[in-house]
């Protein structure tokens, strides 16, 4: 069997059993190997450097083109964030 995912953009809290860190305690029985990839082929090498800061010890290296900076917002409020929102829209 193989089970593809992203740990990165888990949708259930790393606490569930079901979260890819936990694979190995899910399929005890049975032998698991784990490959992780570290390329990105989808995102610019900006994106891929910035999201870097925030994955911890995991670096995914970026392998395609490069493209803007990132640019860091930030925002008091939630009306504040939608006008930001609207206005790069």
């Amino acid at each position: 069997m193989t089970i593809v995912g992203d740990s990165n953009q888990q949708l259930i809290s790393s606490g569930s059993k079901a979260s890819l860190s936990n694979i190995k305690d899910v399929f005890s029985n049975n032998a698991v190997e784990i490959f992780n990839l570290n390329k990105s082929y989808r995102s610019t090498k900006e994106i891929m450097e910035y999201s870097n800061k925030y994955i911890g010890d995991i670096s995914i290296v970026p392998m395609v083109r490069t493209g803007a900076p990132v640019e860091e917002v930030h925002v008091s409020s939630n009306e504040e964030l939608k006008e930001n929102i609207i206005e790069l829209l």
